[in-house]
C-alpha cells in the first residue's frame, strides 16, 4: 500500500475569529485587576497599553479576513508548507470534532511549533482526511 499524500488549504474561519475575540476579551478583562491609582503617569501607561492592544486586535481581525495557508502531509508524518519549508510531526495530535492540534518540527531541527486547525477551516471531507492522517501517525 502506497503512502498517502494530501494537500490542505486552510481558510479563515469562525472558530479562528472567535478565538481571537476570546483572547482579546481576557486581556481587556485583566485591566479590571489593575489597582486604582490616581497617578497621571500610571493612568497614561494604562491608556496607552489599552489603545495599543485595541489597535493590535483590530489589525489582527482585519488580517483574518483574507488569511489562507496551505500545507501537504503524508501518512508517514512528513510534510511541507506552501513556502517550501519541510516538517515532520513530533508528538501525538489532539483531535476533536471542533479542532485539531498537532505539533511539528522543521527538518533543520531549529524550530518546534504547534498548529491549531479549526474544523471549519477545511471542508468536512478534508478535515476527516487530516484527522485520519494524524491518527495514523
Amino acid at each position: 500500500m502506497g503512502e498517502t499524500h494530501l494537500n490542505f488549504s486552510l481558510q479563515s474561519s469562525f472558530g479562528q475569529r472567535s478565538s481571537l475575540v476570546i483572547i482579546a476579551l481576557l486581556l481587556f478583562a485583566s485591566f479590571l485587576l489593575w489597582p486604582q491609582i490616581d497617578n497621571v503617569i500610571y493612568l497614561s501607561i494604562k491608556v496607552l497599553i489599552t489603545l495599543s492592544l485595541m489597535l493590535f486586535f483590530i489589525w489582527q481581525g482585519w488580517q483574518l479576513r483574507s488569511w489562507q495557508y496551505q500545507f501537504s502531509l503524508m501518512s508517514s508524518g512528513a510534510g511541507h508548507f506552501s513556502d517550501g519549508r519541510r516538517f515532520t510531526l513530533v508528538r501525538r495530535a489532539f483531535i476533536s470534532p471542533f479542532a485539531v492540534i498537532f505539533y511539528y518540527q522543521y527538518l533543520d531541527g531549529k524550530q518546534y511549533s504547534m498548529m491549531i486547525v479549526w474544523a471549519d477551516m477545511l471542508t468536512d471531507i478534508n478535515y476527516r482526511h487530516l484527522c485520519r492522517l494524524l491518527i495514523q501517525k
